[in-house]
């Protein structure tokens, strides 16, 4: 008996871990390559209007200057938020990406999303970050932690309400995601990296 119950608790620790990495990687691709939200959780978030709306009051540090706008959802130590990050370089003269940071991953993702959010430049720390970012086991984000102590009370709050809007969003809890009005009028929330190939389509939805 206690072989069998050990064969059953190993095997659900493998599920356990499969279902975690599944959940990380991203959400589900379409038919042409591009990872799409789960439609049954599209009906659990906001409104499209709404989801918008929560994305501007949310506390983002933008880089680019373009008129179509991007929102992401990201955490520092995120390596699919860092593939992201660097295929966003190429499109910063016609889009302006609004980068929201959360604390989710690892115990250091708190304190790196606080000191991007807290300095006195904060589009310079998220470059900071992502250019030193390194994709070792202990390292990712590349932007030197705050310590609990000296992050205030109103980047504690701007952290917990980032936290809020991603739960908003609905589907997979994870990151990242990415949001912007298409032409069309509605709401584009893709969760998961893009395949980098599919980037320039899918932003060419963009209103501008």
């Amino acid at each position: 008996m206690s072989l069998v119950k050990s064969v059953l608790t190993l095997w659900a620790l493998i599920v356990l871990l499969a279902s975690a990495a599944n959940a990380f990687a991203g959400a589900p691709k379409a038919a042409d390559g591009a990872f799409e939200p789960n439609p049954a959780a599209q009906r659990r978030a906001l409104s499209g209007p709404a989801l918008l709306q929560a994305a501007a009051r949310a506390h983002w540090v933008v880089e680019g200057r373009g008129s179509r706008i991007v929102y992401v959802i990201f955490d520092p130590n995120c390596s699919y938020c860092h593939l992201v990050w660097k295929e966003s370089q190429a499109y910063l003269k016609d889009y302006q990406f609004r980068w929201i940071p959360v604390g989710i991953l690892t115990p250091s993702s708190p304190g790196k999303a606080a000191a991007i959010l807290q300095a006195k430049n904060p589009d310079a720390a998220l470059r900071e970050n992502e250019t030193r970012f390194v994709r070792a086991r202990g390292k990712l984000g590349g932007i030197t932690p705050l310590p609990r102590k000296e992050i205030t009370s109103q980047t504690l709050m701007a952290l917990k309400e980032n936290g809020t809007f991603l739960k908003a969003t609905g589907g997979l809890y994870v990151v990242p995601k990415i949001l912007f009005l298409r032409k069309n009028g509605k709401v584009e929330l893709i969760e998961g990296a893009l395949d980098p190939k599919d980037m320039a389509a899918v932003l060419a939805k963009a209103a501008p």
